[in-house]
């Protein structure tokens, strides 16, 4: 029987790459492999508007160490907002140790956001 030499996980004959790690299988468990397992209880950050926002946020937050996910609020292969979350267009996660920095990251990282927006708009009137 296959085994994802990542993450443990075991397959049927025939299958030659795990379907999580997309590593190589190999064809017995090794003996001296230990599998450690992290539970991360991962806790809402923040909604956002659209693809773009989040991805700026979660590049803020990873470049701080914290890590990041997202969860779309779409129907899958439409790209259509879902009716049952229709407030976001998705939502960023992250680990529940992580949340208040998190938090004041975000909250600097908006508030330096609007600064460049009003500078900006003060430097067009100018003109």
């Amino acid at each position: 029987m296959p085994i994802c030499p990542h993450c443990g996980a075991e397959y049927r004959q025939g299958v030659v790459v795990c379907a999580d790690c997309q590593s190589s299988l190999s064809p017995k468990r090794n003996v001296d492999m230990t599998t450690n397992v992290e539970l991360i209880r991962w806790t809402s950050l923040t909604g956002v508007p659209h693809q773009v926002a989040a991805v700026m946020l979660m590049g803020v937050l990873e470049a701080s160490d914290i890590p990041a996910r997202l969860e779309e609020h779409t129907i899958p292969a439409y790209g259509l907002p879902s009716i049952v979350r229709g407030d976001a267009w998705g939502e960023v996660f992250v680990p529940q140790e992580h949340l208040d920095d998190a938090r004041s990251i975000m909250e600097e990282y908006l508030a330096q956001l609007e600064l460049d927006a009003e500078r900006e708009y003060d430097d067009s009137d100018a003109i």
